[in-house]
């Protein structure tokens, strides 16, 4: 038995729109920010590097002393320097690889602040996860 050959059927679809965001718009990944097209470098609230970021590591202790210096190879370095670790408002990093682990590490462990726990604590608990990481 010959089979016959089917002719395709062209279907319309609407998509609709939510809250008048395109579907399948790129996400933003950590430290993206649309800007205001103005080169002060603010987002679309009026916030500038230092009100997004500064106020926040005003508040977290220094790095303590005597703590182990996280070693990579100069290709890791690189890439860290591009990718992960806080620039400042010229594009320049503002912090080193050792802070960046620092700071890692004390935010996770300052969760614990929600659970009544006392800065002894967390700070104990923010240099064992610093020494991990390293």
């Amino acid at each position: 038995m010959k089979m016959k050959k089917q002719k395709p059927v062209l279907q319309i679809i609407s998509i609709p729109r939510v809250h008048g965001k395109r579907v399948g718009r790129k996400k933003k990944t950590n430290g993206e920010h649309r800007t205001n097209g103005h080169a002060n470098g603010q987002d679309r609230s009026g916030r500038s590097f230092e009100t997004r970021f500064i106020p926040r590591y005003k508040i977290m202790p220094v790095l303590p002393e005597g703590l182990p210096t996280p070693s990579f190879s100069e290709s890791s370095n690189k890439i860290l320097k591009e990718r992960y670790l806080l620039k400042g408002g010229n594009l320049e990093v503002v912090e080193t690889i050792s802070e960046r682990f620092w700071h890692i590490a004390f935010d996770i462990s300052s969760g614990d602040f929600d659970f009544k726990a006392k800065a002894k604590e967390v700070m104990q608990k923010a240099i064992e996860f610093y020494s991990m990481m390293v």
